[in-house]
């Protein structure tokens, strides 16, 4: 196997925490599953970084935006 360097090879816990939020806004109808990888990373980082869990920040998320 060649060595790529300072390329992560698998998932990082974010990459983990982005799927487990898909699956929540899918699961409520939200999205799609065409929709899988639309979500912008850097949208919900914060959320990541502050602790939150998937479900918390895509509630937290729409009451920010009156949804």
């Amino acid at each position: 196997m060649e060595d790529f360097g300072d390329i992560p090879i698998g998932l990082t816990p974010f990459d983990e925490w982005m799927s487990w939020l898909f699956m929540v806004q899918y699961r409520v109808g939200f999205l799609k599953l065409t929709d899988m990888g639309s979500l912008d990373r850097d949208h919900w980082q914060q959320y990541y970084d502050d602790g939150y869990s998937p479900e918390d920040a895509f509630e937290e998320d729409l009451t920010c935006y009156g949804d």
